[in-house]
């Protein structure tokens, strides 16, 4: 594992202030491959490790060879369940949880514009049925990996964001499937809190990036790192639009505004 990641896993476990209460407790990890998913996972056996905890962690993955991998074989604090959410079934595991951690999500934007349907029923459906489990199974709580970009594009920044600030958001606009089915899976989190009494909980994510990250990931800031690591140039496919007082500056400094 990178020594970087590791390193901050370390001290996750060491300074994380709740531990006790996961203490005897089983957490599910959904999307628990992915880059969150992975990262928490390893967060919450690392925290079991440090403070003796009797933590399990289920973690919910498409791939049983893929969590294999990543974590090796399951043992007494690491349980696979297999489930995909993009799939018509129940969300049902065996095991008895306490909290669930719903990271299981597409995440890129590629895939947003060329599957913009199983974009958005993926989101909003995984979010119900975790929802209705948590609803029959009386978890003690349960969280949604939200992101950003629910606020939509913002035009007025003479004042703070602040949560209940929303922007414009086309649904008519294909990319549109990812931010629209988040904004519905927050509501959906919000009414079962509402309805139903649940410890239902949204963290908005910014972008996120860091060890983990797949090789294949087309995202700009990993086109960037791939071009560092082997020496390239960075080529920008657009033509960069400059503030006046940042055009007439020499040009390095201009390139390097560009890049960033």
């Amino acid at each position: 594992m990178n020594k970087i990641l590791n390193e901050d896993i370390r001290l996750f476990a060491e300074r994380f202030s709740l531990a006790e209460r996961l203490r005897g407790c089983t957490v599910a990890v959904t999307g628990a491959t992915g880059l969150l998913g992975s990262c928490m996972v390893r967060c919450l056996l690392a925290l079991n490790i440090e403070h003796n905890l009797g933590l399990r962690v289920l973690a919910v993955v498409r791939s049983l060879q893929k969590a294999q991998q990543m974590f090796g074989d399951e043992n007494d604090n690491l349980i696979f369940h297999m489930y995909d959410f993009s799939a018509d079934a129940p969300f049902s595991p065996t095991e008895t949880i306490d909290y669930l951690i719903h990271f299981a999500s597409p995440t890129a934007s590629k895939y947003f514009v060329e599957h913009p349907v199983e974009t958005m029923n993926t989101v909003y459906n995984s979010s119900r049925e975790v929802l209705e489990y948590a609803r029959q199974c009386n978890l003690q709580s349960i969280l949604l990996a939200s992101t950003l970009e629910v606020y939509g594009t913002i035009t007025d920044d003479t004042h703070p964001l602040k949560e209940n600030t929303m922007g414009d958001l086309n649904p008519m606009e294909t990319r549109s499937s990812y931010p629209m089915a988040k904004r519905a899976a927050e509501a959906l989190f919000h009414n079962y809190a509402v309805q139903y009494g649940i410890s239902a909980k949204v963290a908005r994510l910014a972008q996120t990036f860091g060890a983990g990250v797949d090789s294949t990931d087309n995202r700009v800031f990993a086109q960037f790192a791939r071009s560092i690591i082997a020496g390239n140039d960075i080529i920008l496919h657009t033509e960069a639009i400059l503030p006046d007082a940042i055009a007439t500056q020499p040009t390095p400094y201009r390139q390097c505004y560009s890049f960033y």
